[in-house]
């Protein structure tokens, strides 16, 4: 698999890096899934970086992931290979030129290539075309795509994700529970077993589900009783004010991203919605999307939403899928001599 001077050729495969704030995945393009998948706080502890200093804006911190991850997980040379790298939608220029002076000048790659992860995402579907919900640890973003190029006047972002989820489960669990000894680790698990997104929330608290409540036994051995607060945490996500967030929630944004696009290309992206992030694995979650939508949608507008089964995994999909295109796909690449002609402000040129 080492570069013999091809890019992305048939013979040699792209690497793809999907470093998120809450997991790492990094693999060979062309393949089905990452060779290593990684929570990226533990990847960071490994290597002594602080909590809370890990941050797409800060490069020495990121450099030090990434030499992590070639080093320990994959044991290859970052020289041998073209990379592509997955980053944020809505990514301040200055952020990609020093993520790309790092790849060219430290990891000494012989290409590289950025794609945001909700474009990746509808690739992984399958679809050049849509509009993406890509909701992560810290963030949630919505991307209209039109024939594979994005729409920037309807790029919209949250401040709502999987980690503001987690934060009011644990508030929610003390409020109502008691004093009770929980980590953030104990409480995220306990979100992404037993935590469910309501169709009809109004109801669903009015007259709960037959055996809401669940006992849920924590690693070490202690059982706790979690009652309405399994589906009350997640209703943030489309009601963030009842957390104290003030931003619009999900439904919102989709449809003030549809507004802002040409009146053409509006029924294309309402039946092309493509969910992904692992922050919308939760039971329930599209049928309360698709409820909320048909409820502010013409009857005569079709609302279609697809996803893939590992939606934590959609972005690298993308991107093996994007890196064993073969010919049609080197042209996108940005070689060392690019950079080396022009600088750190070549990333910019090949930009979907």
């Amino acid at each position: 698999r080492r570069y013999t001077g091809q890019l992305a050729s048939m013979d040699d495969s792209a690497i793809v890096l999907d470093c998120g704030s809450h997991c790492c995945r990094i693999g060979f393009g062309g393949e089905d899934a990452p060779c290593a998948v990684v929570r990226t706080q533990h990847a960071a502890k490994t290597i002594g970086i602080r909590p809370g200093v890990l941050s797409p804006g800060n490069v020495q911190t990121c450099e030090d992931l990434w030499e992590y991850l070639f080093r320990e997980q994959l044991r290859v040379s970052s020289r041998d290979y073209s990379v592509l790298v997955t980053e944020p939608a809505c990514r301040p220029r200055q952020d990609r030129e020093s993520w790309s002076e790092v790849w060219f000048e430290h990891f000494s790659v012989p290409a590289l290539h950025m794609v945001s992860q909700p474009l990746l995402a509808l690739y992984a579907s399958g679809k050049t075309s849509g509009l993406v919900l890509y909701s992560g640890q810290h963030y949630t973003d919505i991307l209209p795509v039109c024939e594979g190029y994005t729409l920037p006047a309807g790029e919209q972002r949250a401040p709502i994700g999987g980690s503001t989820v987690t934060d009011y489960l644990g508030s929610l669990i003390r409020r109502h529970r008691g004093p009770v000894r929980l980590t953030s680790e104990h409480v995220r698990n306990l979100k992404e077993d037993i935590c469910y997104v309501a169709k009809d929330h109004q109801k669903e608290s009015d007259h709960p589900s037959r055996g809401v409540t669940q006992e849920y036994k924590l690693p070490d051995g202690r059982k706790l009783d979690v009652g309405n607060e399994r589906f009350i945490a997640p209703e943030l996500l489309f009601k963030p004010l009842i957390a104290g967030k003030d931003c619009d929630g999900l439904t919102e944004l989709l449809m003030s991203s549809v507004k802002r696009a040409d009146i053409d290309a509006r029924r294309c992206l309402y039946s092309n919605i493509v969910v992904a992030g692992g922050n919308t694995s939760f039971s329930g979650f599209d049928e309360r999307l698709l409820f909320e939508l048909k409820d502010q949608v013409p009857r005569s507008v079709k609302i279609r939403i697809s996803c893939e089964s590992n939606r934590g995994l959609a972005a690298w999909i993308g991107g093996s899928i994007l890196t064993s295109l073969g010919p049609s796909w080197q042209h996108f690449w940005i070689t060392k001599d690019m950079y080396e002609e022009y600088g750190p402000s070549v990333i910019h040129r090949k930009s979907f």
